[in-house]
């Protein structure tokens, strides 16, 4: 598997616990409640755009690899 199916993993997980984080410390007015945890947010997006990016890539390597075999 190339790279690009993990990262996709693991920057969906920064993202989504960054978000959770920051929106139920608000909501719950917990002492851990700041706005560093959008900088979680935006580069957990930033990073899960561009995975997802590189598994398109990926994936047209895989199929262009595949029909040069057959």
């Amino acid at each position: 598997m190339p790279w690009s199916f993990y990262s996709v993993i693991l920057t969906f997980g920064v993202f989504f616990f960054s978000l959770n984080v920051y929106l139920f410390t608000r909501w719950l007015r917990h002492p851990l409640a700041s706005d560093l945890w959008l900088v979680g947010v935006i580069i957990g997006l930033v990073g899960l755009v561009f995975s997802v990016h590189m598994v398109r890539v990926h994936q047209r390597e895989l199929i262009r690899m595949k029909l040069n075999r057959e």
